[in-house]
C-alpha cells in the first residue's frame, strides 16, 4: 500500500518539479549569456587599451576647448605691484565692499583691493559679497530679485550701526582703482552673460587690462571671461574643502550627509585638477587665489614653473603675511596692520 501510494505520487512529484528545473536551466543559460557579455566588457574596461583611448580623447577636448593665457608680460605688470591687498576693503574699520573700506585700504598702504560683485534683477552690476542684503545693510532683499533704485536706497551697516555709505557700482569701484592706480581682484559668484559682459565692458571702458583680475570659485567665470576678452587676467579660487563644508576649519558641513559625500569628492577631484596644475592650464587663469591654510611652499614652487601666481586669502596675521611675502606670495587681508606691516617691509 505504501509502496503503491509511493509510486503514484513520482508522476505528480515530478510535474511539481519540473518548474523549478526549468527555471534552474533558464537561470544557467541566462547566467551563460550574461557571462558571455559581461566577461569581454570587464576584460576592456580593464585593458590598457581604454586608458590609452581615455587618455587620448581627454587631451583631444582638453587641447580643443583650453583657453590660450594672456600675455605674459601683462600678467607680471599686475603682480609686480601686487603685495597686499585689502580683502573687502577692510573688514571693521568701515563698512566692507563700500567706497570708505577701499580708501582705508588705500591709506593703509594696500597697493590691491579685493571686491565682491552681484548683479540686480535689472541687471546692474553693484558690491555685494552675499546674495542677500540682510547682513551688510539696513535692509532684508534678495540681491538678484532687486531693482538697481532699489539696493541704492539702502544704507551700509557697520559694528551694527547704520551709516551714510551707500552701496557701490561695480562703475564706481573701477573708477576709484583707475583714479588712484590701484590693482583689483573681482570676485564672482555669477557666470551669466550678462555678467561676463558688463565686467569686460567695464574693465575695456577704465582701461585696467593690466591692473584688474577677475577670479572665482566657479570654473565658468574665468573661462567664460577669457572667451569674451582673453587680455582679461584671470583667477580660480581655492579653499581645500569649499564645495562640502562652510568653514576654513572645515567643521561644517554644507549640506546633509548623504549629499555631502558627493560634494567631497567634487572636492576632492578639483583639489587634484588645481595641484596638478590642469584646472589652471585648462582655463587659461593666471592666479591661484588659495586659502592661507591651504598655502605650501610645494604649491607655490609648482605654480611658479607652470608660469601662474599663487595669492593668499585671507591672511590676518603679520607673522603670516611676512612668511608669504618672503615666498613672494601677495596676500589678501581684513586688517591694515598687516597692510601697514607688509608696506613697511618694502
Amino acid at each position: 500500500m505504501e509502496r503503491e501510494r509511493y509510486a503514484s505520487d513520482r508522476p505528480h512529484s515530478f510535474l511539481l518539479s519540473l518548474p523549478s528545473l526549468s527555471g534552474s536551466l533558464l537561470h544557467y543559460s541566462s547566467f551563460s549569456m550574461f557571462s558571455s557579455i559581461i566577461s569581454p566588457l570587464c576584460c576592456f574596461l580593464t585593458s590598457p587599451f581604454l586608458l590609452v583611448l581615455l587618455f587620448g580623447v581627454f587631451s583631444l577636448l582638453f587641447f580643443a576647448y583650453r583657453n590660450s593665457s594672456v600675455d605674459v608680460n601683462r600678467s607680471r605688470s599686475f603682480f609686480g605691484r601686487f603685495k597686499v591687498g585689502g580683502h573687502r576693503g577692510v573688514i571693521g574699520a568701515q563698512p566692507e565692499n563700500s567706497i570708505a573700506a577701499f580708501q582705508k585700504a588705500l591709506d593703509s598702504g594696500a597697493d590691491t583691493i579685493e571686491l565682491d560683485v552681484m548683479l540686480t534683477s535689472d541687471k546692474k552690476a553693484v558690491i555685494m559679497h552675499d546674495d542677500t542684503t540682510d547682513r551688510t545693510t539696513n535692509g532684508k532683499r534678495v540681491v538678484e530679485n532687486t531693482s538697481y533704485e532699489d539696493i541704492r536706497r539702502l544704507r551700509l551697516i557697520h559694528n551694527t550701526q547704520e551709516t551714510s555709505e551707500k552701496v557701490p557700482t561695480l562703475d564706481e569701484a573701477l573708477s576709484f582703482v583707475k583714479k588712484n592706480k590701484l590693482n583689483v581682484v573681482i570676485d564672482v559668484k555669477d557666470h551669466s552673460e550678462e555678467m561676463v559682459n558688463e565686467i569686460s565692458r567695464l574693465i575695456i571702458r577704465y582701461s585696467l587690462h593690466d591692473r584688474a583680475i577677475v577670479s572665482s570659485f566657479n570654473p565658468l567665470v574665468p573661462f567664460l571671461i577669457k572667451k569674451a576678452d582673453d587680455r582679461i587676467l584671470t583667477g580660480i579660487t581655492f579653499r581645500r574643502w569649499a564645495w562640502s563644508t562652510l568653514t576654513e576649519d572645515d567643521s561644517v558641513k554644507r549640506h546633509p550627509f548623504y549629499i555631502n559625500w558627493l560634494y567631497g569628492v567634487m572636492d576632492t577631484i578639483n583639489y587634484y585638477g588645481i595641484i596638478s596644475m590642469i584646472t589652471p592650464s585648462f582655463l587659461g587663469t593666471e592666479m591661484i587665489l588659495a586659502n592661507h591654510l591651504d598655502i605650501s611652499p610645494k604649491l607655490v614652487s609648482r605654480a611658479f614653473h607652470h608660469g601662474f601666481q599663487v595669492v593668499s586669502w585671507t591672511s590676518n596675521s603679520v607673522a603670516e603675511a611676512k612668511f608669504y611675502r618672503s615666498i613672494k606670495v601677495p596676500l589678501l587681508t581684513d586688517l591694515p596692520e598687516v597692510m601697514n606691516a607688509v608696506k613697511g617691509d618694502e
